[in-house]
């Protein structure tokens, strides 16, 4: 008699339609929550198309998660790297850091000479992050796939982020961007968010947004440092 959807934004128009179809109409048939900010898939997404009408929409504007600095931060990236098109989208309403409801450190941007630095810098910090009040560190790969970050992971003895992860018992996990989506960590890091990697290099040029999206949801993975 109801559908409840979390993560909506990652429906398209095909999936909606099913949804439509799977429930009669009738008074709070369909409950959709999501974040257009955090889209990260590459679909068409009408309301109208999926037959879906008459639809009341609620923001949710409180964040519990970030500190103001991070979501700063990540607001600059949407802002800086979505097109006008997308800003102005009806759907798309990007969270003000004003809403954030806790203070902390301002994010660092820090260069390495190389790769290999880069990680062992990484791996450094987050072991000294966990010797001290953080319970939590994700170290995010940019430009590898979950099965290059899987297999270096494996090499490191350091767990690889997927479905079965549990935080009392993995304290630093490695992944790729798209994989820290519906996690949170104490501090989190992303390796090689450079020029060369995001957006990547053969990513079509109306496709190059996404990148932006995925850096966004990486970002906001972390609740106190990044």
């Amino acid at each position: 008699s109801h559908i409840v959807v979390d993560e909506a934004q990652d429906f398209g128009t095909t999936e909606l339609a099913i949804i439509r179809k799977l429930v009669k109409k009738g008074p709070n048939d369909l409950f959709l929550c999501g974040d257009v900010a955090q889209t990260i898939l590459p679909k068409h997404r009408s309301l109208a198309d999926a037959k879906i009408e008459n639809v009341a929409r609620a923001r949710i504007v409180q964040n519990y998660r970030n500190s103001r600095e991070i979501l700063m931060a990540a607001y600059a990236v949407l802002q800086n790297n979505l097109h006008e098109d997308l800003i102005d989208c009806e759907d798309l309403e990007i969270l003000d850091p004003k809403f954030a409801n806790f203070r902390g450190p301002v994010p660092m941007a820090l260069c390495a000479d190389d790769l290999e630095q880069e990680i062992a810098y990484a791996r450094s910090y987050a072991e000294t992050r966990l010797s001290q009040e953080a319970r939590t560190v994700c170290i995010a790969f940019a430009g590898y796939s979950s099965r290059d970050i899987s297999a270096f992971a494996k090499r490191c003895g350091v767990t690889a982020l997927n479905g079965n992860y549990d935080p009392s018992s993995d304290s630093m996990v490695f992944c790729d961007l798209e994989q820290t989506k519906g996690y949170e960590f104490d501090t989190l890091i992303i390796i090689q968010c450079t020029n060369e990697v995001l957006p990547p290099i053969d990513a079509p040029k109306e496709e190059e947004h996404r990148a932006a999206c995925k850096l966004y949801v990486a970002m906001t993975r972390a609740k106190r440092e990044l």
